[in-house]
């Protein structure tokens, strides 16, 4: 690959340090890595977003795996994949998805709990 155009594509990336603030907001553990509570750098927008940081570099088949499904589901009951942003310069892959304040692992214990 040529250098000039390797280095301008990496400049012009977007990158999701420089969009969302997840810093010491890691919110639990995935599958395949770590979860943080996010929200964009800009403030324009009040929601809050869960960033799923990719454990390992590069991109397994597991991972593809999951964002095929995550990207080609539509259903009010499973979490919508906002994006997903590729981090070259530590090789890390990062996906957005909106937010819940729970998950099915706090459910399944409240569950057990009640019997």
């Amino acid at each position: 690959m040529d250098y000039d155009f390797k280095m301008k594509a990496i400049a012009e990336r977007t990158k999701v340090e420089d969009l969302f603030e997840y810093e010491g907001c890691k919110v639990g553990r995935g599958t395949y890595g770590h979860v943080y509570k996010a929200r964009r750098s800009t403030k324009s927008d009040p929601k809050d977003y869960a960033l799923k940081q990719i454990e390992g570099t590069g991109i397994s088949m597991s991972a593809c795996r999951e964002i095929a499904l995550l990207r080609e589901l539509k259903h009010s009951n499973v979490i919508h994949l906002q994006g997903v942003f590729l981090s070259h310069v530590d090789r890390k892959v990062w996906l957005l998805f909106d937010y819940a304040e729970h998950d099915l692992w706090l459910f399944s214990k409240l569950c057990f709990i009640g019997k």
